[in-house]
């Protein structure tokens, strides 16, 4: 082909741009080459060329543009389309490629130019050096070293160590520690500080007690406070007191069981603030102890105890349950106790003893007005019945049984004992029972079982005539021996024993009385009393007492509505409140001693009243002061007594002066 046709089917091609509406904008030229092949080829990109190259199916795309000057044709190597697609990855890639050169250089520098301020807590280790074991009560000496083996120092260093319970300061064991801080500062890059800590541990022997040490600190550039912790354990090799438990190891069921507990210190240094804690098996009931408990008899205070001293704790109680079963006591001796418990703060030793229960082969029961204990509350002046019982345990015949009833005690009546079977002895004080009293002793078959019952009077503690007794009871003791076909006759096989104690109640008493022509205070106003006119009485409350000290001892009693209460009080030393709402009138003593009435004078005070008389009470006495009671603490049977003295009047008989005329109200 040749160029002439070339140039015309530009210029067809130009003019069907033309009539397109092209821009015709110019992007870049290029000479056609003057090959035909070249061109059919370039051409059959965008076309097909089989039809005739005039051919109005002809589509060319934006890519074309109109010829410039000179009527050269040009057509551009580049479409639209194509060049926004390809600026748009480009972008993509530019920008990714910025990206990735700006983290590579942030990582470059933090790697490279911050590596220093990477703080790993594995490069830091804390060692504790010391022994692994001590005993209880002894002074643990452990060095703690912290070795940094960062790049970075670490700054603001403490030394934060928390202790188990009942850990105590060297040198003052009274003192409790339970965590130290101590200020380490600064510890630069591969470097170590090290901290010498004590502490006096205590527990039970065997057990391990752990001691937690943590670092707080921080690090250049940053406010954040780090932390690192390290836990040791310590054996309690030994414990620093010894606890042992002495009883017997079987005993009839019903029978009192007497426990020794001994506390010895094992400890070089005092220790302060000790305690006992009792944990007893179901049937047992606690009685008595040396010591007085602080917590219902199961938990006690005995103080400090110095190094190789010792304490000694007596209890009493009864055991019940079945034949056979065996009962635990436990008891732990440590430090302190805990708040609104019976336990204590830190144990350092504890004690198991067990006990069995038996049948006695010949069981015995003594009831002291009906109740069965081994001690009973009795009040003197008073009757008391006894009744003993018995039953053969055994599974053969228990021949010729005797009893012999031994009574003990100043406040027995010996005139009055009545037996139903045998003789009272008054040379032996006992009470004799054998097969010649009462026929069913002679042989009591497998589980055969009896009674026979004795009473006396109890003399009042207030009424004794060899003076005042202190603390008053009564001790009841059966022993009881008997024989079997098989043995040789006279020969006793078996024998039982049973006691019993009264313990007789103080014999408190109170007087209330008035008077208006003697006393302590002048007391104006007419006698008799006259209807709207003041009249001042004095009224003298006394109280006495004989056996046992009492504690907390409260008399009160209440004025009626028409009466005044004065304010005067004698002897100024005693306590005596008036509450105005209600009236009430309260004397408060906190202890009264056994004597007090008898041996020692009572113990008194006196206090003025006033009645103004109302029309309405004309013609008849009144009222001065109602019921007095008073209530105390008997510090021996530890019971509450309560006595009542009735209401005072007018009718003061106690004063000298009075007649019976001046009893009532005249107008």
């Amino acid at each position: 082909m040749k160029e002439k046709e070339y140039r015309d089917r530009l210029s067809e091609a130009d003019r069907e741009l033309n009539r397109r509406g092209s821009e015709g904008r110019l992007r870049k030229r290029t000479d056609l080459m003057p090959f035909e092949d070249h061109l059919a080829k370039e051409w059959n990109a965008s076309s097909d060329t089989s039809k005739d190259a005039k051919s109005p199916d002809l589509e060319i795309g934006e890519g074309f543009v109109p010829s410039g000057e000179g009527g050269e044709s040009a057509l551009s190597t580049e479409t639209e389309p194509m060049k926004k697609k390809r600026l748009g990855l480009l972008t993509i890639l530019f920008i990714m490629s910025v990206a990735f050169f700006v983290a590579a250089g942030a990582f470059a520098y933090m790697r490279f130019a911050g590596e220093g301020n990477v703080v790993s807590q594995d490069s830091i280790e804390i060692r504790v050096s010391g022994p692994l074991a001590v005993r209880g009560g002894d002074e643990l000496s452990l060095e703690v070293q912290i070795d940094n083996k960062n790049s970075v120092p670490l700054q603001f260093v403490e030394l934060v160590a928390t202790y188990p319970a009942g850990t105590r300061e060297p040198g003052d064991l009274k003192s409790s520690l339970i965590r130290s801080r101590d200020t380490i500062g600064t510890i630069p890059p591969a470097g170590f500080a090290k901290k010498t800590v004590k502490a006096v541990l205590f527990g039970e022997e065997g057990v391990e007690r752990d001691i937690t040490f943590a670092i707080e600190y921080r690090v250049p550039n940053s406010s954040a406070i780090f932390k690192k912790t390290h836990t040791v354990s310590i054996l309690l090799s030994d414990s620093p007191i010894n606890l042992s438990v002495a009883a017997q190891e079987t005993i009839n069921r019903g029978d009192d069981v007497r426990l020794v507990i001994s506390v010895a210190s094992n400890s070089t240094s005092v220790l302060s603030d000790m305690h006992i804690a009792a944990s007893y098996p179901p049937g047992f009931t606690f009685k008595s102890s040396n010591i007085s408990p602080i917590a219902g008899g199961r938990l006690w205070q005995l103080g400090d105890i110095a190094p190789s001293q010792s304490r000694t704790l007596e209890i009493v109680g009864s055991l019940e349950g079945s034949d056979g079963e065996g009962k635990a006591f436990r008891f732990v001796a440590g430090l302190g106790k805990e708040i609104e418990s019976s336990e204590v703060s830190v144990p350092y030793s504890e004690s198991l003893h067990r006990v069995e229960l038996v049948s006695p082969k010949l069981a015995l029961d003594l009831a002291i007005n009906g109740v069965s204990s081994p001690s009973v509350i009795v009040e003197g002046g008073k009757a008391v019945r006894v009744d003993l019982s018995w039953k053969n345990n055994l599974d053969e015949d228990i021949l010729d049984t005797v009893f012999v009833v031994n009574l003990s005690g100043e406040l027995v009546n010996e005139k009055s004992i009545i037996s139903d079977h045998g003789h009272y002895d008054s040379n032996t004080k006992t009470i004799r029972l054998t097969k010649a009293d009462d026929s069913r002793l002679a042989r009591l078959t497998p589980g055969a079982s009896g009674q026979t019952s004795f009473s006396f009077d109890i003399i009042s503690p207030a009424e004794f005539e060899q003076g005042v007794p202190r603390n008053p009871n009564i001790r009841i003791s059966v022993d009881a021996t008997a024989e079997r076909l098989r043995d040789t006759p006279g020969t006793p096989f078996l024998s039982a024993n049973i006691e019993r104690e009264m313990r007789i109640q103080s014999a408190l008493a109170l007087s209330s009385s008035a008077v208006y022509s003697i006393g302590p205070f002048t007391n104006e106003g007419p006698i008799p009393p006259k209807v709207g006119e003041e009249t001042m009485y004095t009224v003298i409350w006394s109280l006495s007492n004989a056996g046992s000290d009492l504690r907390n001892v409260i008399t009160r009693a209440v004025l009626p509505s028409y009466m005044r209460y004065v304010g005067s009080i004698s002897p100024g030393s005693e306590l005596v409140v008036y509450t105005e709402k209600g009236g009430e009138i309260r004397w408060e003593v906190d202890r009264l001693q056994s004597g007090a009435g008898a041996g020692i004078p009572p113990r008194t005070v006196a206090f003025q009243i006033a009645f103004l008389p109302s029309i309405t009470q004309a013609g008849r006495s009144a009222v001065l002061l109602g019921e007095a009671s008073v209530l105390g603490r008997d510090l021996f049977t530890e019971t509450d007594i309560k006595r009542m003295s009735p209401a005072i009047t007018t009718r003061i008989t106690t004063d000298p002066a009075y007649r019976e005329e001046h009893a009532s109200v005249v107008e």
